[in-house]
């Protein structure tokens, strides 16, 4: 079953408290879900790889164990536009890096951004950031992020051809 052609808009949310065995799971259902919903096997796996890694950052940067995700694909006669918005609370500092890191990535080429995280990476005792850089290069999401108070916000976006889907 895929979703008709006059459905405007087709969305997933689920709260989560974290349990990082649980994400590969979630993967798993998200891609499922959206090879149904897209009917288009390459964005479904873009599709999984984004919401994989940022589940995974969101679940292991939650300082309260609270992860909200939303995954929306909106219609129009020509686009399919996909939204991830993964929520969760965060310290400070990570707050703090995470905005660097989104600073960084504005400046930056997504695959010159992800290359530099990977050559930072090789040190790193933990929080390598990898999968920020993932999803910018490997799934070709423009990432965005939004902080309020203590709550982090990350959406990732990208618009897909439908005709390139048929």
């Amino acid at each position: 079953m895929t979703v008709p052609p006059t459905q405007q808009t087709a969305y997933l949310e689920l709260g989560f408290s974290p349990n990082i065995d649980l994400v590969s799971i979630v993967r798993t259902f998200v891609t499922e879900f959206y090879n149904r919903v897209l009917n288009d096997a390459e964005l479904s796996s873009r599709v999984a790889v984004a919401s994989h890694e940022l589940l995974e950052n969101a679940v292991k940067y939650s300082t309260d164990g609270d992860t909200r995700m939303r995954i929306e694909v909106a219609y129009d006669a020509e686009h399919a536009t996909v939204q991830l918005e993964m929520k969760n609370r965060a310290s400070r500092e990570n707050v703090e890096n995470l905005t660097r890191l989104f600073g960084e990535l504005a400046n930056m080429q997504p695959n010159a951004f992800y290359l530099s995280l990977m050559e930072r990476s090789l040190g790193a005792k933990h929080g390598s950031c990898l999968g920020i850089g993932r999803v910018a290069a490997e799934a070709d999401m423009e990432l965005k992020l939004d902080v309020t108070d203590d709550w982090v916000c990350v959406r990732a976006l990208t618009t897909q051809n439908r005709e390139a889907a048929a």
